[in-house]
């Protein structure tokens, strides 16, 4: 069986990415002979314990992603090394890798600003934009395989990165219909909230710091209703 490594922060069943990168690993793990080496900050335990599943955890100190990003690229590089050596595949999300190998990409830093209040944060800000942009711009340019989850990942990457068309495919995400699945009755899921069936609610799923998961549109059109 080919070996496979793939590096990113959090293989888990929660959030977006960290839902796929664990879906596609448990993919990988329940073939037979699988050899499936990861390198994370956080890998799912039901993940962990699968038969030809090789975890090699890195810490995130004091739980800060900044910390903990180059000492992830550090042990993947090394880890990557190998696999590729013995023939096998190495894959990684966006800038954390740059393995000439398959890039998986869920958003491109170079398509967006970082926006914040205050000039200090915004001065952080702007020198971790320019390191994720130079990060992700060495993995994608060299990637012989970019993966993205959307036509305007797609976009982007071409647009934004100037990645060879030729080597960029659209995948998008897959939904466990176990998990998610309309149900179909409002009041219901209202009353399991603590509701009253004719509540007025509004849902966003998304992170409430960065402007493009759009909760700023969201919230002003929230108030013109």
């Amino acid at each position: 069986m080919t070996p496979w490594l793939l590096a990113s922060g959090d293989f888990v069943p929660v959030g977006g990415m960290d839902t796929a990168n664990h879906a596609f690993a448990s993919f990988l793990a329940r073939r037979a002979g699988a050899d499936v080496h990861l390198v994370a900050h956080r890998v799912a335990s039901d993940l962990s314990s699968r038969p030809g599943v090789h975890v090699h955890k890195v810490p995130r100190p004091f739980g800060l992603h900044t910390l903990g990003e180059p000492l992830l690229t550090s042990v993947a590089t090394r880890r990557s090394r190998d696999i590729l050596r013995s023939g096998g595949h190495v894959m990684a999300n966006g800038g954390n890798l740059n393995a000439g190998d398959v890039a998986w990409i869920h958003y491109v830093h170079a398509a967006y600003s970082p926006v914040a209040a205050g000039a200090l944060t915004a001065a952080v800000g702007a020198l971790k934009h320019r390191h994720y942009v130079a990060a992700e711009r060495r993995a994608l340019t060299q990637a012989r395989l970019v993966i993205c989850n959307s036509d305007r990942t797609v976009h982007d990457v071409v647009n934004h990165v100037n990645v060879d068309p030729a080597r960029v495919r659209r995948i998008y995400y897959g939904i466990d219909a176990a998990r998610f699945h309309d149900q179909n009755d409002s009041a219901a899921a209202k009353r399991r909230l603590g509701y009253k069936p004719d509540t007025p609610i509004v849902l966003f799923v998304g992170e409430l710091g960065d402007r493009r998961k759009g909760f700023d549109t969201v919230f002003e059109a929230w108030h013109a209703v």
